[in-house]
């Protein structure tokens, strides 16, 4: 992909360590969520994230979550 089109319906994997901390697949527009702004689910600290989609390559990438973390990119190869 070019970096700017959106993947729709692709597996995204977050791990802290060995344990499966959330599950999610993208929208329409390729964006995913875990938990909400209102009540949000992870806690500060390292994770992987890891993406899925049949045909496609994404790293896995290590993500360092602080207090006021925001929106993550993740482009496929």
């Amino acid at each position: 992909l070019n970096g700017v089109t959106p993947v729709a319906s692709a597996a995204v994997t977050l791990k802290r360590g060995a344990a499966i901390v959330g599950q999610a697949f993208t929208n329409a527009s390729g964006q995913f969520t875990f938990g909400t702004l209102a009540t949000p689910t992870l806690k500060p600290g390292s994770y992987t994230i890891t993406v899925t989609k049949t045909g496609l390559v994404f790293p896995s990438t290590p993500l360092t979550l602080g207090p006021n973390s925001g929106a993550v990119n993740i482009l496929a190869n």
